[in-house]
C-alpha cells in the first residue's frame, strides 16, 4: 500500500463518519475469521467441513497449480497467508503453507 492510500485509510479511521468506521472494524473482523479458516483449512481432512474451510482448501489446492498471472483467488491465498505470517508464533511447526517462507521474507 502507498503511504498516501495508507494516510488516507488512517483519516479515514480517526475522521470517519461512524458508517465509515464500523465498515473498517467490520473488515477486520472478517480478515481475522479468515484467517482461522486458512489455519484450521491446512490441517483439516474433514469432506464435509465448514463451506468456508471447503473453500480455503479448494483455493490452496487451486494455487499449487496455477500459472495465471494476476490470478485474484491465488492473490487473496496470498496476501491471507502473509497476514498470517505476520502474526504467526507457531514457528517451524506452523501447518499453513509457506508461512515459514513468507516470515522470513518479511524480516
Amino acid at each position: 500500500m502507498e503511504s498516501t492510500q495508507a494516510t488516507q485509510l488512517l483519516l479515514r479511521i480517526v475522521l470517519g463518519t461512524e458508517e465509515e468506521k464500523g465498515k473498517i472494524a467490520q473488515c477486520a473482523q472478517n480478515i481475522l475469521y479468515y484467517m482461522k479458516v486458512l489455519e484450521h483449512a491446512s490441517t483439516c481432512t474433514k469432506p464435509t467441513c465448514d463451506p468456508n474451510c471447503k473453500r480455503i482448501k479448494l483455493t490452496m489446492r487451486h494455487a499449487q497449480d496455477c500459472k495465471l498471472a494476476g490470478c485474484k483467488p491465488c492473490i487473496n491465498l496470498l496476501r491471507l497467508s502473509q497476514l498470517h505470517a505476520r502474526q504467526c508464533t507457531k514457528g517451524d511447526n506452523c501447518p499453513v503453507t509457506d508461512c515459514v517462507h513468507l516470515r522470513v521474507l518479511q524480516e
